[in-house]
């Protein structure tokens, strides 16, 4: 069994139970549980909330724009990802697992993006995206309700899309 360590918000462990529920991986809450760290295999840094403001790098001129930081969560994410980063192991990062993964490699976040929180922005495909020349899978158009967005790239990091 692969064991891989996250932070699962309380309202969202039943669809984590759902997908997990009798596969091959051991998915450790450490929210609510201590994780094995000899015995991991990955981490996955899932979507929710902003980045506390304490925790980034950078300047934050209106605290209104941080939207429901969850502190506790940062204070295990951020020492998680380097104590995977020493190990080599694994990350799977989604929506603000990006930030996060971004934040902890030295780079910064456009704060808040104006119009993102329209519902067309949400349900339907119209924010284009730009490619890498090295991409290998492109996707003309997506959707995204995400009011932050990396600004500065962090160390070793390679924009794709």
């Amino acid at each position: 069994m692969k064991h891989v360590a996250t932070w699962i918000e309380k309202d969202r462990s039943k669809h984590f139970d759902e997908l997990f529920t009798g596969s091959d991986f051991r998915l450790w809450n450490a929210r609510l549980e201590e994780v094995p760290w000899d015995d991991l295999g990955g981490l996955l840094l899932t979507g929710g909330s902003d980045i506390s403001a304490e925790c980034l790098n950078q300047m934050v001129s209106d605290p209104a724009v941080i939207r429901n930081p969850d502190p506790d969560r940062d204070l295990w994410e951020f020492p998680a990802l380097h104590r995977v980063f020493t190990r080599r192991l694994p990350i799977l990062a989604i929506c603000r697992g990006h930030q996060v993964l971004n934040v902890a490699l030295g780079g910064t976040l456009l704060l808040d993006i104006p119009g993102h929180n329209l519902p067309e922005q949400k349900y339907g495909n119209i924010q284009e995206l730009r490619f890498s020349p090295s991409a290998q899978i492109r996707i003309p158009r997506v959707n995204s309700s995400h009011h932050q967005a990396i600004a500065k790239l962090g160390n070793g990091l390679d924009i794709e899309a």
